[in-house]
């Protein structure tokens, strides 16, 4: 599932923070939400028209309270604008914040060449101090990051995943 490394962000480097608007009118600080949350799952799509994004989202919305158990927040950030993140949100009946961005974001994070050849779909998993936890994980046309991959991780972050 993991993408290649995106740019020069690593397990220890900080990652750029953002103010992004949201569908519901309001503006998001990615640093703001972090601090209230022991993570945030941040997912890049490239809008309503990918079906795979569609999958992407409702598997994040179907797993939506157990990642808020675990102390998490989901943002994601719709690739086509506005209109498209507000259609799809409002058909989809999602929960989470929805965000929109152009590729802004996704070019600073290093994921705009993955989104726009490889992939339909990058997901980051940021703690709390805006550091990447593990690499940024991509899904391919008709892949599915499942929820309980994002709990997982969340866990071993948190120091509470299963002991081996």
């Amino acid at each position: 599932w993991s993408l290649n490394q995106p740019k020069d962000t690593s397990n220890d480097q900080a990652i750029p923070d953002f103010v992004l608007p949201a569908i519901d009118g309001s503006t998001v600080q990615l640093s703001e939400r972090a601090s209230l949350h022991s993570a945030i799952v941040l997912v890049f799509y490239r809008g309503s028209s990918c079906d795979t994004c569609r999958s992407q989202l409702a598997e994040f919305q179907s797993s939506y309270q157990a990642i808020q158990n675990a102390g998490a927040e989901v943002l994601a950030i719709d690739l086509e604008g506005e209109s498209d993140a507000q259609a799809m949100a409002t058909e989809m009946g999602v929960r989470y914040p929805v965000l929109y961005d152009g590729s802004t974001m996704a070019t600073v994070y290093g994921l705009s060449e993955y989104l726009a050849t490889d992939y339909t779909t990058a997901t980051l998993l940021i703690d709390s101090r805006l550091s990447l936890i593990g690499n940024p994980i991509g899904t391919k046309t008709n892949e599915v990051l499942p929820g309980s991959v994002i709990l997982n991780a969340l866990q071993q972050a948190n120091g509470t995943g299963a002991q081996s």
